[in-house]
């Protein structure tokens, strides 16, 4: 009768050989190479253990700061999508062309330096709050928080 071959794939012996000099290097081979695969065994063993997804491997074994990376993710990824459609004040234009300045411009607010850029934006967002007729009225703080 035959064994049924298990999926459990030995290590090469070169690489068992560095584990047991690394782990015992002053044991007799025979000794040390039984540490060695002793290891490897429990690390075969342990990962078949371990979770399937990141997250979960995270959560269970990284570091804090690793954990807190990776709670902030979607968050940064929200803002990401948040912030595509921001315009761009250039602080120093050679042609006075940006987004936010020709957004203004179409809008009757024009001006050529960063300082007026943004009191054109608050008033602006300040005349765009008291029109009925927008369906999500701006405060001049939301556009702040995006500058």
């Amino acid at each position: 009768m035959k064994k049924k071959r298990s999926d459990f794939l030995p290590p090469e012996p070169i690489e068992l050989a560095k584990l047991a000099a690394i782990l015992r290097p002053d044991f007799k081979p025979k000794a040390a190479l039984k540490t060695a695969m002793e290891f490897y065994v429990e690390a075969v063993l342990f990962s078949r253990e371990l979770p399937s997804t990141l997250e979960e491997i995270v959560t269970q074994f990284g570091s804090e700061e690793r954990w807190k990376a990776l709670l902030a993710a979607p968050v940064k990824e929200a803002l990401k999508k948040d912030w595509s459609d921001t315009l761009e004040l250039d602080p120093n234009p050679k042609k006075n062309e940006d987004e936010a300045r020709q957004f203004l411009e179409q809008r009757g607010f024009p001006m050529k330096k960063a300082r007026s850029v943004l009191e054109n934006i608050r008033r602006y967002c300040q005349s765009a709050a008291n029109d009925p007729h927008l369906v999500t009225p701006m405060t001049f703080e939301n556009v702040m928080a995006k500058i």
